[in-house]
């Protein structure tokens, strides 16, 4: 993965846990932490 991708992957921190499953919904959207913390 590319450093870029691996930097934007680490704002979100549903990507921090290896064994993720997502289901997708039009109801959810992910934050990055910056969001998160305000």
């Amino acid at each position: 993965m590319s450093q870029l991708a691996n930097k934007v992957k680490s704002d979100f921190p549903i990507f921090h846990n290896s064994d993720l499953v997502y289901l997708d919904s039009a109801a959810t959207s992910q934050k990055p932490q910056v969001v998160l913390s305000c």
